[in-house]
């Protein structure tokens, strides 16, 4: 990925994106995040038998993920020689997770050992959200701060562009939610959901 360089923490530089890259970046962050995050509760709600109390449990799974990887992401940004790689190896990530976590959504049972008809105990229930959620979470948080490294300039100004960079990214989990819920839903399984946004992620 071409573009600006700007001097980092460590004395090396690293490969900045133009604006409009990284802000499309994290739009389709957010329209691929909503979509793959919708797909996964609806699978999960099969598998629970529709119960309301796992509903908390995976929004709390998702988002605790979210936040670990978000501080991993912080951590490790200023030690990265290569973010535009490193983003690019994550997106990768990114776009196989979802195929995966269906999978072991719809084998839950067999490896938690419940049998067909019974609900899965609340301890259960947290070892399936937490560890299947992890994946696509981890890389939602971890992305994002590396959204400062590969903006053009550095950490200059660095509310303002985490700003823009949240806002975007809502927007995308906006049209993402529209997306779903009015062609996505009525015209694909979970598994083409998952393609497209492997599509979307690696286009």
């Amino acid at each position: 990925m071409a573009g600006n360089r700007f001097p980092t923490t460590k004395g090396y530089s690293a490969t900045s994106l133009s604006v409009r890259q990284c802000l499309s970046l994290y739009f389709l962050l957010g329209l691929t995040a909503i979509i793959t995050q919708t797909v996964l509760i609806r699978e999960f709600l099969v598998v629970f038998y529709g119960n309301e109390l796992c509903l908390g449990v995976m929004f709390g799974g998702w988002l605790w993920w979210i936040a670990v990887g978000a501080g991993l992401g912080a951590w490790r940004v200023g030690r990265c020689r290569r973010p535009e790689l490193a983003v690019a190896w994550w997106l990768v990530l990114a776009a196989a997770a979802p195929f995966v976590q269906i999978l072991a959504i719809r084998l839950v049972r067999v490896w938690l050992w419940v049998p067909a008809g019974q609900y899965l105990p609340i301890t259960k229930m947290l070892v399936a959200a937490f560890v299947v959620l992890c994946p696509f979470s981890l890389v939602v948080g971890y992305t994002f701060p590396l959204g400062l490294r590969l903006w053009p300039g550095g950490a200059a100004g660095a509310a303002t562009k985490v700003g823009r960079i949240y806002l975007v990214e809502a927007l995308g989990s906006l049209v993402g939610g529209v997306l779903f819920t009015f062609v996505l839903v009525h015209a694909l399984s979970s598994m083409a959901c998952a393609f497209v946004d492997a599509l979307l992620l690696l286009g």
